[in-house]
């Protein structure tokens, strides 16, 4: 814990108004800046210090109980002061130190504005047991969060229930909540944060519509309307509602997003109505702005529920697969344990051609039975089919889960088990797509790819982020899979993925139908209609074809001209591309050429004596829709998903 000795390279000085003479304690921070401070304040505020400075003449704790010291604290001695020396950074102590030098210094502790700067120094109390420097921050009511996101992470870190409510709060008040309106703010929270901020803020909207339900109906809105109000002066409400029509108003409009309301929105529905109502016009404006704060005091006591159900669980909660059965080695030399102590025996020589980890891990290990011992991070399941795998890799069986192949891939990578060595990791991903794939990726694919960012697995990540495309991927559709998620950064980097997909798309349909091929096609169909059946040329075109030889170009001034029926189809199909919710999937195909089948039907239902279209699509127009979906498909699987 403690050490003598000086170090070779001086600290830089913090200076004013750390820099009293008298001072009899040094602080250190992470940065190495030095702050003069007085020991008696220190151990008066934080018995952390106090237990850690006692060998130093100060007096135990009252109570006698042992105080643990954190992690990352140590004491040392310069010029025979003590030096404590704190794992945090010298801007957080300062306002830290401040508060509690606040007594001996000449001016008053400078506090930052915002929750998300405010919210380290809490931590630091509350690290050191200071409750006076908590609360004296705490009163001086802070300011609203800059960045909800990171402020909410923050307190979410470091276990601070206030704060994180009040970051929610704000989170609740923001108009539109989607992964592309959060965008790069993602990175500051964490899968379980993530997921915790969601259930926080589901709670949150709901205590609020409630809140806002009870306090319109309830005494004290009865009461502030019969004081303000004369028994005899008509109530300016309609449909038998005892509101006056502003304050209804301003309900109303609140009413889908209690947490939208704000106080500049309650006093212009005030303003705006009193001036043409004789009823509110002698309304005095502290009456009002009463009224305004009993509802925001109600909304904010109400928010406390949220302390109860507010949690900080960082476990992934990874499922394990069923266990495999390994069959006995025989004249095994070696011990792998996994993480949950399980023995697994195996040949040092065997591992080693199939892993060069292994290979340098056999060098030192512990005794165990006469055989030497690995430790592995890997648990029993994932070691089972790992060990399986490299005895039996033509007829080992992937592991039935998305969790168990998804960790199994982890520790071929992790081992360095490629083509390079026995070829085991592209079995398995043969066995995958053959097999898995098809199936689990319709269905899991969320999980699927927030397992593969987990596991920093390349190819899976692209795999699963492309099969992602068929889900919307809302915050609701992956909420109950972001436990297992990394960071929420891997969400803003398919939401970017899906965007450059939908451009790709569009711009190859956009090609597609702008191209010579797709001309001559329409060219050689018209010549041959033409000539067949005989009608006049397009300036002199007959009445029961007017549809089809009034011809429209796809895009504006460009593009290939068409029925006007088929590139109003193709206009609407290109609009659809663009649309986040349009599922980008590896059926694009089928909904492709079926959209293009039911339009070309409801022309026809239409115009039963087209007799173009009739000729024309019916007979070889999937030639036309499958060679624009190959086009579509191919541009969506050039795109690459990037994760930073």
């Amino acid at each position: 814990m403690s050490s003598q000795g000086t170090d070779s390279e001086q600290p830089t000085k913090f200076g004013p108004p750390f820099d009293d003479e008298d001072a009899d304690m040094l602080v250190r921070s992470s940065d190495e800046v030095q702050f003069c401070v007085f020991k008696l304040l220190m151990v008066k505020a934080s018995p952390v210090f106090r237990s850690l400075l006692s060998s130093s003449n100060v007096p135990p704790p009252a109570d006698g109980h042992g105080i643990v010291i954190p992690a990352g604290i140590s004491l040392e001695s310069s010029n025979g002061l003590p030096v404590v020396c704190l794992p945090e950074t010298s801007q957080v102590l300062a306002t830290f130190l401040s508060i509690i030098m606040c007594s001996a210094l000449p001016s008053h502790p400078s506090i930052p504005e915002s929750l998300e700067d405010i919210i380290p120094i809490l931590a630091v109390a509350e690290r050191y047991q200071a409750p006076r420097v908590a609360t004296y921050i705490r009163s001086l009511r802070p300011g609203e969060a800059q960045n909800p996101f990171l402020a909410f992470s923050l307190a979410w870190r470091y276990r601070l229930k206030d704060e994180a409510v009040a970051a929610v709060r704000s989170i609740t008040s923001l108009e539109v909540f989607t992964i592309e309106s959060v965008g790069e703010d993602l990175q500051f929270l964490s899968g379980p944060c993530l997921y915790e901020l969601l259930r926080c803020r589901e709670t949150a909207v709901e205590i609020m519509d409630a809140s806002l339900r009870e306090f319109r109906g309830g005494d004290l809105l009865r009461n502030w309307i019969r004081r303000r109000f004369q028994e005899e002066s008509p109530i300016c409400a309609t449909d038998g509602d005892s509101l006056p029509q502003w304050l209804k108003d301003f309900f109303e409009s609140v009413e889908d997003n209690v947490a939208n309301a704000t106080q500049i929105q309650y006093h212009y529905y005030w303003q705006s109505h009193r001036q043409a109502c004789r009823d509110c016009r002698g309304q005095s404006q502290s009456a009002v702005q009463n009224l305004w704060m009993a509802l925001e005091r109600d909304i904010g006591h109400c928010l406390l529920k949220c302390h109860d159900t507010l949690t900080f669980d960082n476990d992934p909660h990874l499922p394990t697969h069923p266990k495999l059965t390994v069959p006995p080695v025989a004249n095994a030399d070696i011990i792998l344990r996994s993480s949950d102590s399980a023995d697994f025996r195996a040949h040092m020589q065997v591992l080693a051609m199939a892993s060069p980890v292994f290979q340098t891990m056999f060098q030192i290990s512990p005794s165990h039975e006469n055989l030497p011992v690995i430790n592995v991070a890997e648990d029993s399941n994932t070691l089972s089919s790992l060990i399986q795998l490299i005895y039996y890799p033509f007829t080992f069986s992937v592991p039935a889960t998305v969790d168990g192949t998804m960790t199994l891939f982890a520790a071929l990578q992790k081992y360095g088990m490629g083509s390079e060595v026995d070829g085991a990791l592209e079995v398995l991903r043969q066995q995958l797509c053959k097999q898995f794939l098809p199936v689990f990726m319709d269905t899991q694919a969320c999980r699927a790819y927030f397992l593969a960012v987990r596991f920093r697995l390349k190819e899976e990540t692209s795999l699963a982020a492309r099969a992602l495309l068929a889900d919307p991927l809302t915050f609701e559709s992956c909420r109950d899979n972001l436990y297992v998620l990394p960071t929420g950064a891997a969400l803003h980097d398919h939401s970017r993925y899906r965007a450059r997909c939908r451009e790709a798309a569009q711009a190859a349909l956009l090609a597609g139908l702008s191209s010579e091929r797709e001309s001559a096609w329409f060219e050689s169909y018209e010549r041959e209609f033409e000539g067949t059946m005989g009608y006049y040329p397009r300036s002199r075109a007959c009445i029961s074809v007017r549809d089809c030889t009034d011809r429209s170009p796809f895009f504006g001034d460009t593009g290939l001209e068409m029925p006007t029926w088929l590139a109003t189809h193709f206009k609407s199909m290109y609009d659809q591309f663009g649309e986040r919710a349009f599922p980008l999937s590896t059926s694009m195909g089928f909904a492709i050429t079926s959209s293009c089948r039911k339009a070309l039907g409801n022309h026809i239902d239409g115009n039963p004596s087209c007799a173009y279209c009739a000729t024309t699509f019916i007979k070889d127009g999937d030639a036309l829709w499958n060679s624009l979906t190959d086009l579509v498909e191919q541009a969506i699987q050039e795109v690459a998903i990037c994760i930073d």
